[in-house]
């Protein structure tokens, strides 16, 4: 996890806290779901569709899960990206009705264990430590949603890219040279969805980001060079 900066820290706290990029430990897995097999599925795979009642809650073993919401008008807001140990499909167990987003694979490979609801909600009522794991993916989940609509409704444009740099800088980096390496490619029309802007938004900030060396791209993959512009550009342009 790479280190902030000690200037701001009173203001920062929460905002670059909630990623929107959620995990979870995955030792209740061995706990509570050993006896499950895991299914591999490819890059797209829905799992569920909006509005849908699913037999199911899923535990995510490996890749990444992108929980959306869409339209009729073909628009799209992705809500949160789930990652290893995180449990997705959680409320329609919780409160019985249909999921509120639709759920898909977004990472090359998949790994998920199909939970029957039943089981979810009996180990809830008689586990207290399957509660705690559980109302703390919630927690992370409310949180990055408020932070969202923080910047969504406060935040310039160039914040919002840069909230989503810095988690990605945060979670999915390794040192090089001259920063940070990211080792997932994604793009500039997914991390629009994810932040509330156009894919041309996006294009237009990160061009203008490396002009300015913050960022350096190679191959598909981005190099941050300068993670404190980073940190400020998300700060100073809320």
């Amino acid at each position: 996890m790479i280190q902030t900066p000690a200037s701001g820290q009173e203001e920062q706290p929460q905002l670059l806290q909630a990623s929107p990029w959620l995990s979870e430990n995955t030792d209740y897995d061995k706990q509570f779901f050993s006896s499950y097999p895991a299914h591999t599925y490819k890059k797209g795979h829905i799992f569920y569709s909006q509005e849908e009642n699913s037999d199911y809650v899923y535990l995510l073993c490996e890749g990444r899960v992108c929980l959306s919401i869409d339209n009729p008008n073909g628009d799209a807001k992705d809500i949160f990206i789930a990652d290893k140990g995180f449990i997705f499909g959680k409320l329609s167990a919780l409160d019985c009705m249909p999921n509120c987003c639709y759920a898909i694979g977004v990472s090359d490979t998949i790994i998920v264990k199909l939970i029957p609801k039943s089981h979810f909600t009996d180990l809830l009522n008689t586990d207290i430590h399957f509660c705690q794991y559980v109302m703390t993916m919630l927690t992370k989940t409310v949180r990055t949603l408020i932070s969202q609509i923080r910047l969504i409704t406060f935040g310039s444009s160039r914040a919002r890219v840069g909230y989503a740099l810095y988690h990605l800088v945060n979670q999915y980096s390794t040192p090089y040279k001259e920063g940070r390496l990211i080792n997932i490619t994604f793009t500039h029309q997914e991390i629009g969805e994810l932040i509330g802007l156009s894919r041309v938004s996006v294009s237009n900030i990160l061009s203008q980001m490396v002009k300015q060396g913050i960022l350096k791209k190679k191959e598909g993959y981005y190099y941050v060079k300068d993670i404190e512009a980073i940190y400020r550009c998300v700060l100073d342009d809320l």
